[in-house]
């Protein structure tokens, strides 16, 4: 992306596809920039950019055609009682409020966003075995 620097896309037209779910992204990587916040930040960030997003327009981009976020299993009650992922959630609240400023939901909206993609997510990695993101698949 030439605005971030951050992002790469295999050619212009999946960056033109890839922009209305980068927009806010890349502002916000720009204002945070050099303090860039880590994979699930961003992760989170985009789940949270969609749901917002679908709030206000609806499913008009087909986000969630068969399944929705809402359906998805958070198991709150077993994460709140596992001290290290409430340390990662205290972690991680932290860092997504310095990226996330307004768009930011309430804590307890954002706890049960973090134990969804906790429970429902997957790392990527790349051919060597590097970390390259993190995917909720919701199906189709």
């Amino acid at each position: 992306c030439s605005g971030c620097h951050w992002f790469r896309y295999c050619d212009k037209s999946c960056q033109r596809a890839g922009w209305c779910d980068h927009k806010l992204e890349c502002e916000r990587l720009r204002q945070s920039f050099p303090h860039l916040p880590l994979t699930d930040v961003l992760f989170l960030g985009r789940v949270i950019d969609k749901l917002n997003f679908m709030q206000q327009h609806g499913h008009t981009r087909q986000y969630q055609a068969q399944r929705e976020f809402a359906d998805l299993m958070s198991h709150e009650d077993e994460v709140r009682a596992d001290d290290a992922k409430m340390n990662q959630f205290d972690a991680m609240y932290d860092k997504a409020q310095r990226f996330l400023t307004c768009h930011m939901p309430s804590k307890e909206q954002f706890f049960t966003i973090f134990c969804k993609t906790c429970i429902n997510s997957h790392t990527i990695h790349s051919n060597s075995g590097a970390e390259i993101g993190m995917a909720l698949d919701l199906g189709k």
